[in-house]
């Protein structure tokens, strides 16, 4: 089954009642919409691109907030390691301390009894 497509030799004649258009006129239309729709795109990268910007300056200043706390936060931190350490170490000599005056007191006490015998003889 062979299939034959008449073509219009006259451009200029209407089909189905509606003219041609001519391809230059088409393709000037087309470039029209093709540089709007590129002036559109590029407009969208600057938004883009700025909304990034802002959005990297605010994430900036949200780091260097958190830098600056975690700064404090360490200090704290490291003031109350010294502190417990000495706390510790006073505790370990207060123990000491006490042990030393309670052997102290005992040998105190040996020779306060030495003392009275020593007057009885």
């Amino acid at each position: 089954m062979q299939t034959t497509l008449k073509i219009k030799k006259n451009v200029s004649e209407e089909i189905h009642g509606l003219s041609k258009i001519p391809d230059c006129a088409l393709v000037k239309i087309l470039q029209t919409e093709v540089g709007q729709l590129k002036s559109y795109i590029e407009e969208l990268e600057e938004t883009v691109k700025d909304k990034i910007k802002e959005g990297n300056k605010k994430l900036e200043e949200r780091v260097s907030e958190l830098s600056k706390q975690l700064k404090e936060e360490r200090k704290e931190i490291k003031a109350q390691f010294v502190y417990d350490e000495l706390l510790n170490s006073l505790r370990t000599e207060n123990k000491s301390l006490k042990e030393r005056n309670k052997r102290l007191e005992k040998d105190k006490e040996d020779l306060f009894s030495q003392l009275v015998k020593a007057r009885k003889q």
